[in-house]
């Protein structure tokens, strides 16, 4: 439905549901590049992202063709 290529923004999906992030519960930031879309996850409120990602999660899909 996106012509063969990841959509450029994830609110660009309305085929299906997006869920939030099951970790934290809330939505994921969307970052594309080409064919390559990462999913990030928040920290929770109040706190900072840390140098060594214990409270953050990054999700990298590539789309092949």
């Amino acid at each position: 439905s996106h012509h063969g290529e990841l959509p450029a923004r994830l609110a660009d999906i309305t085929q299906v549901p997006i869920p939030l992030d099951p970790v934290f519960g809330k939505a994921f930031e969307y970052e594309r590049n080409g064919n390559v879309v990462r999913l990030h996850s928040r920290p929770q409120s109040g706190h900072a992202p840390t140098s060594y990602s214990s409270n953050t999660y990054t999700y990298e899909i590539t789309l092949k063709k």
